[in-house]
């Protein structure tokens, strides 16, 4: 951008980079999470005698973790794929205002659905 010293431009690169690496671990966090709940769902070994509510209550949950889950990681995955193209489309470095004009939101909608799930 105009009227940024190199060391400015740096920083925002850097700080971009910084968190496409977040993005890349609650990608992967989400994704292991996701697996270890749907684990739990086909090696759940149901006895006669428990509580039809209680199956219920638990089936929902790690229902709404897994979709939390799958939600978060492809949100992510997406921004991602986004920077990246634009890093080769522009053949320049994606700025901070690119990233808070096009990524922030949907950033935070990635977070909060994996703190959600978690």
């Amino acid at each position: 951008a105009i009227g940024k010293s190199s060391h400015d431009a740096t920083m925002e690169v850097r700080l971009v980079d910084e968190k496409v690496q977040q993005l890349k671990a609650i990608s992967n966090l989400s994704a292991l999470i996701g697996g270890f709940a749907m684990v739990s769902i086909v090696e759940l070994n149901i006895t006669p005698g428990h509580s039809q509510i209680l199956m219920f209550a638990f089936g929902t949950m790690a229902a709404m973790v897994i979709a939390l889950m799958m939600f978060s990681m492809v949100l992510c995955s997406l921004i991602m794929v986004y920077i990246l193209n634009y890093r080769t489309k522009h053949n320049q470095a994606f700025d901070l205002i690119a990233w808070n004009s096009r990524c922030e939101a949907d950033w935070r909608r990635a977070f909060a659905a994996f703190k959600s799930g978690v």
